[in-house]
């Protein structure tokens, strides 16, 4: 049985893969190693986990203009997380997925922050405006 999240879609787009998780607001201009596809400020808990091939799940964007080009110089790079979930909507979190097809979707439930771990497999559709659990790695 699998625990679903309703929300919205921005960006579409249906993707399956590993959840990189935070509560926090995160910046990407200054937080990411595009070439490296990791977070390499020591000013967020991601710090040194990689965000390539990640559903990545966070509160928002912290709405730096030079944000939406961090996220485009990491696709550049071939370090793309393979969807982006937030709680609140940022117009530069928007714009960066946008431009590069990056799915997009604000979640309604603040219980995903309790209830998705690192590394639990999550299926994005946008297009349903879900995001879902299908079982936790880290509940076994």
């Amino acid at each position: 049985m699998s625990t679903v999240f309703k929300g919205k879609g921005y960006v579409k787009g249906i993707v399956k893969a590993p959840a990189l998780i935070t509560k926090e607001r995160l910046a990407f201009s200054g937080f990411i190693n595009a070439k490296k596809g990791i977070f390499d400020s020591e000013k967020t808990e991601l710090f040194g986990k990689s965000f390539k091939g990640k559903i990545l799940i966070f509160t928002s964007g912290k709405a730096a203009s030079s944000g939406a080009r961090a996220i485009d110089l990491a696709v550049r790079a071939g370090n793309v997380p393979t969807a982006m979930v937030n709680y609140e909507i940022d117009p530069i979190t928007v714009a960066g997925c946008a431009i590069n097809d990056i799915p997009l979707l604000k979640v309604d439930d603040t219980s995903i922050f309790d209830k998705v771990k690192n590394g639990d497999i999550v299926t994005v559709d946008t297009n349903r405006g879900e995001v879902s659990l299908e079982n936790s790695i880290n509940n076994k």
